[in-house]
Order: structure tokens, then sequence, then C-alpha cells
């Protein structure tokens, strides 16, 4: 069992062994994904099931740079930000079957896992819940005074939902330390991205509210996990996961 991602103290730099561990990580949450879709093949997985294949170097290059405290609330394809954030694989992987020992006791499926032990606040089955989600927990973390921050993944589509304009808006308002992280694949369901966004890149957006946005290649863990180590500095990256 891999050890957990979160550090007490992280940094930008990153050695020959800290990306191996990144590439560790990745070949795990494929092997996962790969098992559980297996296995919903076989009517073994009830329900649906969406998966993170493709996009493992953004959810684990985030995810090393977060700390002790930190706060993640993921996507539908949440398998991968659970697994990048340290949940138990076992414990995932007994969730989709609905087992008694899965890490919501077996309630909540593919869509909607939470593990806060983990620091996952919860995998959100409605598009755009991720991003109110952390803006929510990130307002609770400067009312506590903590130096923690959260961490809102979502895909492009849901730049288009006003989950976005008024989680960015309130989050800007009260200098929350919230990071959002659009992991655009260039489609929202079958609509290609620049059939549903008036701009070029999700993150020019954010200049809209004040802070700034940067794009990173969202194919290299390493480079995410750079962007990453800015934040909440840089509060939005925009690492595109397809070539």
């Amino acid at each position: 069992m891999p050890e957990k991602t979160k550090s007490k103290a992280p940094g930008a730099e990153i050695d020959a062994a800290g990306a191996r561990d990144l590439y560790r990580r990745m070949r795990l949450i494929r092997t996962f994904e790969d098992t559980v879709q297996q296995q919903f093949q076989k009517g073994n997985v009830h329900g649906t099931t969406h998966l993170y294949s493709g996009q493992e170097a953004s959810g684990v290059g985030v995810c090393s740079m977060l700390r002790e405290g930190d706060k993640v609330a993921g996507t539908y394809r949440g398998h991968g930000h659970s697994i990048a954030l340290g949940v138990e694989p076992q414990k995932l992987m007994d969730e989709m079957f609905g087992r008694a020992t899965g890490a919501c006791g077996g309630r909540a499926g593919s869509m909607n896992v939470v593990d806060t032990d983990s620091g996952l606040i919860g995998c959100f089955g409605i598009v755009g819940g991720s991003i109110g989600a952390a803006t929510g927990a990130a307002l609770s973390e400067k009312l506590l005074g903590t130096d923690n921050v959260a961490v809102a993944f979502f895909g492009d589509g849901t730049s288009n939902q006003a989950y976005f304009h008024e989680s960015l808006n309130w989050a800007q308002i009260e200098k929350l330390p919230v990071v959002f992280v659009c992991e655009n694949n260039g489609w929202a369901l079958s609509a290609p991205f620049e059939r549903h966004s008036p701009t070029e890149r999700v993150a020019d957006r954010a200049a809209a509210f004040g802070f700034p946005g940067v794009v990173v290649d969202g194919q290299d863990a390493v480079v995410v996990h750079e962007a990453a180590s800015e934040a909440p500095s840089v509060a939005a990256i925009e690492p595109p996961t397809m070539p």
C-alpha cells in the first residue's frame, strides 16, 4: 500500500525518488480504474461508473502538494482524486462492490465517496458540486484560523455552471484559501470545448474575479506538482488532460 500523498512540509522541487512515487500513484489509479471497468462490465459494480483514466497526472500532481488538514472535493470521476489523496484502494474497491468494509460502508457507490480521514470531503455526482463544497470548506478553515487550503476539482463543462461563477466570486471577496483545478479533457459530455466555452482557456476566466489562472500540461505530474506548489497564490490552474 503506498504512503499517503500528503506531507507536512511539501516543496516545489521534486527529486528522482519523488518523481517515481508520482508515477507509482498514477499507475495505481490506472490499474484501479481498469479493474473497476472490468467488474462493471461483468455486472459486479452496480449503478454507473465514470473513470479517471487519462487524467491521473493532474490529480496526483495536485494532491502531492497537500498537507495534513487540507481538504479536497472531487468530481464524479472521483476514484482518481481519492487514491491520489491517500484513500486506501481496498476500501475504495470495497465501496464499488457495496461492501460494509467500503469507505462509506458500501452506501456511496462510485460517484459519492467521502473519506474525511484522508481529507476527502466528498466526490460529487452533481456537476459543480465540488466547487461549492470546497469553497465552503475554505471558508470554514478561514474562520477556524488554520493555514489549511481546500481544493476543488472540476471539468471544463462545469465552468459554465452557476456554481463556478458564484463560488469564484465569493472566494475572492472573502480571500478564501481555495484552489480551483479544472481538468479540461476537451468535452462536456458530447459537446466539444469550443462549442460550449466563449474563451480559449478556462483559466482565463480567473481574471474576471481578480486572481491569476495558469495553464499547465495535465499529462505531466511533475509540472502539475510545481504549479500546485504556488497555491493558493495561484488560485486557479487548468491542467488540460488531452494532448
